[in-house]
């Protein structure tokens, strides 16, 4: 468990020490594009966005890809394999009589939680 966050990191010290420095780890489209956007409006004109072959639009572009294809290869690979029963049961359990937490607000519908609706 403790192990994730640094493979997260070493994941990302590795990125950086690939692509550090053609790209500028950009990672994140506004270290990109926000100094672009600047460099621009101070005198550079809009070569700065033909510049490197068109390469501003890659650090805007590929997180949002890389999330799509991360949260599609998530549903693919782990979600199906997931109990529905066992999210019910957690909702239950969260959402039990005792008041503790509150309401909760879940992904499981109530009927299927065993709750009813006042109609």
């Amino acid at each position: 468990q403790f192990l994730k966050p640094l493979t997260i990191a070493f994941l990302l010290v590795m990125i950086g020490m690939s692509f550090g420095l053609p790209t500028g780890y950009a990672l994140n489209p506004a270290r990109d594009l926000g100094p672009r956007l600047y460099t621009a409006v101070a005198g550079w004109g809009l070569s700065v966005f033909t510049a490197s072959n068109y390469y501003f639009w890659v650090p805007i572009v590929a997180p949002i890809v890389g999330a799509v294809l991360g949260g599609g290869a998530y549903i693919a690979t782990i979600s199906v394999h997931h109990d529905r029963q066992d999210e019910i049961k957690i909702a239950k359990d969260l959402t039990s009589s005792s008041g503790r937490y509150g309401t909760i607000p879940t992904n499981v519908p109530a009927e299927e939680q065993g709750l009813t609706t006042a109609a």
